[in-house]
């Protein structure tokens, strides 16, 4: 059986992984995590695939995995068909064993996260090394793939969204998340949230924040207050500053997976700034959904981040930065985050918030290129019949 696995450097430098993929489509829920990581994959092949939304009924999604497509979206996988078909999310699965089947066996397919239905979802899985999912078509990389470039990050850090421009340096991102299968967060969790974004402007940091539309209305209401100035020389706060309760031991568990911050539905509150018409240079900003999100230049310009550990996909496209990263873990979680979470401890990319920003430095961490030529040197074996046995 052909085992495969990211490229060597070898293999790189000889361009083994290069491919002849000439067609994809991306089958997508419509979940913004879910296309990031799918759409991530495709520009790193250099493909302008097809994107293929599916909104099954409700009793057929239910039935999500195992069960069929919708009979009414046959016709979204009409032929032509694709080279390659990449996927992402339980209610996919069964579009992409219909594609395959509908091809004749013709379509490659991957399916990235790990699949309930097993090693016969796809002909290659990518799913996180977290999950312990493992075998010989499967990638296991320590970050889901994303849409981060170092192109990409240059150009926003060059002409970034100029709410964030204004802001001085040093610059500290705020990415927070929110309630979600395995996490609530409970009013400690946002006392000490709101705690970190005071003491960071107290420290002389710049704060540029953005929320996820799961994040707890009262947390969202904690973080404004805290970082809307009140009236008085200086515009910052005066009262007596509470510090975030630093994590204990080891990191977890604490985990789950979900999108990057997504537009609030029902936000009603403004971004922070100094006191307008005080003549002082705004060193506070909150995105609430108000016009487009600035969570790309947030992360290009920030010197530090404080990213909330609900979301493996936030937690990942920090640590493509470089930047340092600190997880400010909430209450809930579960053991395959903690082992993400010590994973990236590992690589020197992430640390437990303690309640003070640190400065450090190591290598991003961005496993997106590196899976883009295992899937193209895949696909070649796959095109050249050296098919998985």
């Amino acid at each position: 059986m052909t085992r495969f696995a990211l490229p060597s450097p070898a293999e790189r430098e000889n361009g083994e992984g290069a491919g002849d993929i000439a067609s994809a489509w991306v089958l997508s829920d419509g979940r913004a995590g879910h296309e990031a990581q799918t759409l991530g994959l495709a520009a790193a092949l250099g493909l302008a695939p097809r994107l293929v939304r599916i909104a099954p009924r409700r009793l057929i999604a239910a039935l999500a995995p195992f069960g069929p497509i919708d009979p009414r979206e046959a016709g979204l996988l009409a032929p032509p068909f694709p080279d390659l078909a990449l996927a992402c999310g339980r209610r996919t699965l069964p579009y992409l064993r219909h594609l395959k089947r509908a091809s004749g066996g013709a379509v490659f397919t991957v399916y990235v996260n790990t699949p309930a239905t097993g090693r016969a979802a796809a002909d290659l899985i990518v799913a996180p090394r977290h999950d312990g999912f493992s075998g010989a078509d499967v990638l296991t990389p320590l970050t889901p793939p994303n849409r981060l470039t170092p192109q990409l990050l240059a150009q926003a850090r060059a002409a970034p969204d100029p709410r964030i421009a204004a802001l001085p340096a040093p610059v500290a991102g705020l990415l927070i998340g929110g309630d979600s299968r395995h996490f609530r967060f409970s009013e400690r969790d946002v006392a000490g949230l709101a705690a970190a974004a005071r003491g960071l402007l107290e420290e002389g940091w710049s704060v540029a924040a953005t929320l996820s539309r799961r994040t707890p209305k009262r947390l969202a209401a904690a973080l404004q207050f805290s970082l809307l100035p009140l009236a008085g020389e200086g515009g910052l706060r005066k009262s007596g500053r509470m510090r975030a309760p630093a994590a204990r031991g080891e990191w977890g568990p604490r985990g789950d997976t979900d999108p990057h911050p997504t537009p609030l539905r029902g936000a009603t509150f403004s971004r922070a700034r100094e006191k307008e018409g005080s003549g002082h240079i705004p060193r506070a900003f909150l995105w609430n959904g108000d016009g487009e999100n600035p969570y790309l230049s947030i992360l290009a310009r920030a010197d530090a981040l404080l990213v909330t550990g609900d979301s493996v996909n936030m937690v990942s496209e920090a640590a493509a930065t470089g930047a340092p990263v600190h997880v400010f873990a909430p209450g809930g979680g579960s053991a395959k985050l903690a082992a993400f979470l010590a994973g990236l401890e590992a690589q020197g990319a992430a640390r437990r918030w303690t309640g003070r920003m640190e400065r450090w430095s190591y290598a991003p961490v961005n496993s997106t290129p590196e899976l883009a030529e295992a899937i193209a040197l895949a696909y070649r074996r796959f095109a050249d019949g050296a098919r998985f046995a």
